[in-house]
């Protein structure tokens, strides 16, 4: 990029043509959003191919998102003015259905800088069935205020987000997400430069550190393969383990990016719950 950027400029001082410097406030703006040294930007810009297979997170990158003084919000400390989005993957045959939460935190001295996502909690749900699983995503889009879910939108998960859809769309954006090799590595370097950019805050106190949530979603990030197809960023489980913290996390940082859909105040008396207390009452009588 900076040899474009040399040409680019030599050329505007030939013909005086102002178009030519365009490029370079373009990659500085994606170089300030990205990272210099997020793998998007030194893959597409600045051609340091990085070919060889590893972890999609290093020791280093899952420690940086972790913040030790932090603990989980829980649903009782988000307030009304507060925006949570949160991402949602279906879990397939032995996998989890999991949703992970977050609050966007804004620069109040910057409001132009793109917002960080701090986690306020986790929800697994696994050998849970998918009618069940609706009631229990609905109840945490009520207690969270959920206004924004990028969902998993293949495969089995597609019955269950347009379930969800005819449930809470006017309330809550649901933006589907098809999982595809394009799709899936434009969320992979989405995810990794949310991480070199330091816009991801993981709350790992003590307290944190010792719930299974956390516990899983440390060893399924530490345990994610990446390879590069050409241009392609994969990643994928390494043997033995699971990916569903992995993909909750990559679609909640995709969430941010929604349309507002009505403003109103989500109570128990809403239409779109009724009967979910009473059917969730009923689920874990059934469980227990």
């Amino acid at each position: 990029y900076l040899k474009v950027f040399a040409d680019k400029r030599l050329q505007f001082e030939k013909d005086g043509q102002i178009f030519h410097l365009r490029y370079e406030r373009t990659v500085m703006k994606i170089m300030r959003k990205r990272g210099r040294d997020s793998q998007s930007f030194r893959l597409s810009y600045a051609l340091e191919w990085d070919l060889e297979s590893g972890m999609l997170f290093s020791d280093k990158e899952f420690n940086s998102m972790l913040n030790k003084k932090k603990g989980l919000r829980g649903a009782e400390n988000i307030k009304s003015n507060d925006t949570v989005i949160a991402g949602l993957d279906i879990g397939k045959d032995v996998a989890s259905t999991v949703l992970t939460i977050a609050k966007l935190v804004y620069n109040e001295d910057d409001p132009d800088e793109p917002p960080r996502k701090e986690i306020v909690d986790w929800l697994e749900l696994s050998n849970v069935d998918y009618d069940s699983q609706h009631y229990y995503i609905l109840e945490a889009i009520q207690d969270y205020n959920i206004v924004a879910i990028a969902a998993d939108y293949t495969g089995v998960g597609k019955p269950v987000i347009d379930r969800l859809e005819a449930s809470v769309g006017e309330y809550v954006s649901i933006i589907r997400y098809g999982f595809t090799k394009q799709s899936k590595s434009d969320m992979w370097y989405n995810l990794t430069s949310h991480v070199s950019t330091k816009t991801l805050i993981v709350p790992a106190n003590a307290d944190v550190q010792k719930t299974e949530s956390f516990q899983r979603f440390k060893e399924q990030c530490l345990n994610c393969q990446k390879w590069y197809d050409g241009s392609y960023l994969c990643a994928e489980k390494s043997p033995g383990f699971l990916d569903d913290y992995v993909d909750s996390l990559g679609l909640l940082c995709l969430a941010d990016n929604y349309e507002e859909v009505a403003e109103v105040e989500i109570e128990d008396g809403n239409v779109f719950y009724q009967n979910s207390t009473d059917m969730l009452d009923q689920i874990k009588k059934s469980r227990a």
